[in-house]
């Protein structure tokens, strides 16, 4: 089931999220009949993303409530973190910066187990706080996460890169 959510996650690379879509909610199905709540939980994390692409913000919202959920049921931070982050995308693209802010916030504190994640938290943090015009806190927010990655190399380094220089102009 597992391999069917990478599967399944895989068409979204390529832009194809109708595809992704099919093949998540056929892995979520086998998960929650096996009663495997953790892989249940990404599978919900990459319908988010996925819906999330399409334009579904309620959809998007309702995958990362359900993953962050399972995640805290789980005992999974990176999970709970990770919903997090999501559901603060969710909320900046709805354009409610405020509340994308908190959640941002809450999913960086969350994710101190994956610095990669939490990175990129932090670049949703920064850019919350862009969009509500503190531009010094964007900065602080996006220097962290630069500082997060200092020696690593990870899928998120030119995202949080890429806020740091959006916030100093």
């Amino acid at each position: 089931v597992d391999d069917r959510i990478n599967l399944g996650f895989a068409p979204s690379d390529l832009g194809a999220y109708a595809e992704a879509e099919r093949h998540l909610l056929e892995a979520l199905a086998r998960a929650q009949r096996l009663g495997l709540g953790i892989v249940e939980a990404y599978a919900h994390l990459n319908l988010s993303h996925v819906h999330m692409r399409l334009g579904r913000l309620e959809a998007a919202r309702a995958s990362g409530d359900a993953a962050l959920r399972l995640g805290l049921a789980q005992g999974s931070a990176r999970v709970a973190g990770a919903a997090t982050l999501h559901l603060a995308h969710a909320s900046l693209a709805a354009g409610d910066a405020t509340t994308a802010a908190r959640e941002a916030g809450q999913a960086a504190d969350m994710l101190t187990v994956a610095p990669g994640l939490r990175a990129a938290a932090l670049s949703a943090l920064a850019r919350a706080r862009l969009a509500l015009g503190e531009t010094d806190a964007a900065v602080t927010a996006a220097r962290e996460g630069v500082h997060t990655l200092v020696g690593k190399s990870e899928m998120f380094d030119a995202l949080i890169r890429l806020t740091l220089v959006d916030a100093l102009n």
